[in-house]
């Protein structure tokens, strides 16, 4: 990651996944594309003072994210996972890495919008101790804090080498083992979307503003009409798996408007370690008009409160080229412009030129309609 080398500090901000509202929050994670953006939320007193300074700056440092959890089995109440041996060292678990876009403070919390970028490697553990020791010295972990800031850059850059496929691997692993909360749970990521040929696409940002303000950053795919794309969707199984674990699937939905549709039966069974790809078209625009569609992704079966699986939402924007809206005008006006020409006076005595420019005028306004509206007929 660029950002890497031209950065002094990073942002550590973990997950404990305790409440059933943020349980969620490590699945999507590991789940969400690389530029996606995911916005999460902290008390001010839940992050060092260090960081309270950086986010008032709303620093654009990169992040490494980590799960944290007592050594031990937890137990799950009606509102809260709670470790059965408070006095268990702490495990952490590196995640994701990140580059943090935008931070909002309003009534006592910070909000952090960031995207994220590719998996750490686990395997380097003396780098991983590197960054997290000193705040554990400063007692800038959970459960005291769960903001931090480091200086340790070099560790960083070395935890992002490696392959994105081993790095996630081995994370997964990790945390699908006992005694971690998620060794139960079902895990899978997103890789793309791609065009056709398979060019990788980038999502576009978009502020949110409030008077000058930015509030909030999203990401969206900016979709041209009667385009095929495809994410390819990885899945991985934990080792320990009980008889009662369900057989869990991703089901793949397009929410908000037709113009998006997903090919096939958008279901998707989760095995150990498979890829597989899920492709959707979008449908034809009327010109200068956009649609707003969501390809959502749900870990299926769902729980009432424990969600075992990632649900991610993608907004796309779907619409037709301003270019060809452009063209499709201009040749519409030259064409009748040209039909009535032919057919003018002007050409009452030289038939055969007339007929020509008429000819001329239809094809273009042939050519204008299907540009257009994506169709040749002039009339059904």
């Amino acid at each position: 990651m660029a950002l890497f080398d031209k950065a002094k500090r990073l942002w550590v901000i973990f997950d404990t996944s305790q409440y059933p509202a943020y349980y969620r929050d490590v699945h999507d994670l590991l789940a969400a594309p690389k530029g996606f953006v995911m916005r999460y939320q902290y008390r001010e007193e839940l992050l060092s003072t260090t960081a309270i300074d950086f986010a008032l700056k709303n620093h654009p440092m990169p992040i490494l994210f980590a799960y944290a959890q007592k050594n031990c089995k937890y137990e799950r109440q009606q509102n809260k996972s709670v470790p059965l041996d408070d006095t268990a060292e702490t495990l952490f678990v590196l995640t994701r890495l990140g580059k943090m876009v935008n931070v909002v403070r309003q009534g006592g919390k910070f909000y952090f919008d960031f995207q994220v970028e590719g998996y750490p490697d686990i395997n380097g553990a003396d780098k991983a101790n590197q960054i997290l020791q000193p705040l554990v010295k400063a007692a800038e972990v959970p459960w005291n804090k769960w903001v931090a800031i480091s200086d340790n850059i070099a560790a960083l850059s070395e935890l992002s080498k490696g392959t994105e496929e081993d790095n996630w691997r081995r994370i997964i692993e990790q945390l699908g083992q006992e005694p971690m909360q998620f060794s139960a749970d079902a895990f899978w990521r997103l890789k793309g979307p791609f065009t056709k040929s398979g060019s990788p696409i980038k999502p576009k940002l978009r502020s949110v503003r409030e008077s000058q303000d930015v509030r909030r950053v999203r990401s969206e795919y900016r979709c041209p009409e009667k385009a095929l794309w495809h994410s390819q969707l990885v899945s991985s199984t934990p080792r320990q798996i009980t008889q009662a674990r369900p057989e869990y699937s991703v089901e793949a939905k397009c929410v908000g408007s037709d113009k998006l549709k997903i090919i096939g039966s958008g279901v998707y069974a989760l095995r150990h370690y498979d890829e597989q790809p899920v492709e959707y078209t979008s449908g034809d625009m009327p010109p200068y008009q956009t649609e707003q569609v969501d390809l959502a992704f749900n870990t299926v079966p769902t729980t009432v409160n424990w969600t075992a699986g990632a649900k991610l939402d993608f907004r796309h924007s779907i619409r037709k080229s301003h270019v060809i809206s452009t063209l499709g005008v201009l040749s519409g006006a030259v064409a009748v412009g040209l039909l009535a020409l032919g057919g003018s006076k002007l050409f009452e005595n030289d038939a055969l030129n007339g007929a020509i420019i008429v000819v001329v005028g239809l094809l273009l306004l042939a050519a204008s309609k299907y540009m257009l509206t994506g169709k040749i007929e002039f009339s059904k």
